[in-house]
């Protein structure tokens, strides 16, 4: 035990107790956990005496991810992956806003797969060729499968890169660069513009506080579990 003059030099003797414990190969940094009754007043505190030991640090804040809207079209992905491609888990995914497809065309698929119960492999097995001989024509049914493939395509692609053994690792670079592949940051950046000449400045800074969240939580996925193998699930 120590008594320190204020908290400034308590963390920096917590700092270096947390080195002389992995420098003596007893621990790691994931095994050892510093706990306290007031993360409000010690979480920024640990995160800059840290950063200046080179101490990588998850700080286990009370955040409440579920409205943020990026977090949420995460989860629409891990949903259709878990519920095998369920009508409902698909299209909560495209209505999450993030796609380039009009309403009138999430209309269109939106009744095709209702009627022609599209669910599990028939997403993404083959070109849809279900049809009635006096209401679809071939035109109708070629721009229905070209909606499917642009929906279908990066998610099998995704879920190819996150199959089988993973690192923590790999798995947040793989969320990532679907991210930046299917220029999320982009429509985000979009959003937020529409959103700011609206004058709904809240919403935009909370559009905008979305993106540093999800990277600040892969960031610090990374930084703990970094080359732990781990499932897509677990993660």
């Amino acid at each position: 035990m120590f008594l320190a003059n204020n908290q400034y030099s308590e963390i920096e003797e917590v700092a270096r107790r947390i080195l002389e414990l992995v420098r003596s190969k007893k621990f790691r940094y994931r095994d050892i956990s510093v706990i306290t009754k007031n993360i409000d007043v010690y979480s920024n505190l640990c995160r800059a005496i840290f950063k200046e030991y080179d101490i990588p640090v998850f700080i286990d804040e009370k955040r409440d991810l579920s409205q943020n809207i990026l977090v949420k079209y995460l989860i629409s992905i891990l949903d259709i992956f878990a519920r095998n491609w369920s009508y409902d888990s698909v299209f909560n995914y495209i209505k999450c806003g993030f796609l380039n497809i009009t309403p009138s065309d999430i209309y269109l698929l939106e009744n095709y797969a209702l009627k022609w119960e599209i669910k599990g492999s028939k997403w993404y097995k083959a070109d849809w060729n279900f049809h009635d001989e006096d209401s679809t024509g071939k035109a109708k049914i070629d721009h229905i499968n070209e909606l499917r493939r642009k929906i279908v395509t990066p998610l099998v692609e995704l879920k190819n890169n996150l199959s089988g053994n993973k690192t923590a690792k790999q798995i947040s670079e793989n969320l990532y660069n679907f991210l930046i592949k299917n220029n999320i940051d982009k429509v985000l950046e979009s959003k937020i513009k529409e959103l700011n000449d609206m004058q709904k400045v809240d919403i935009a800074a909370e559009y905008e506080t979305s993106w540093k969240i999800v990277m600040q939580v892969l960031d610090e996925i990374v930084l703990v579990f970094g080359d732990e193998n781990i499932t897509f699930e677990s993660y």
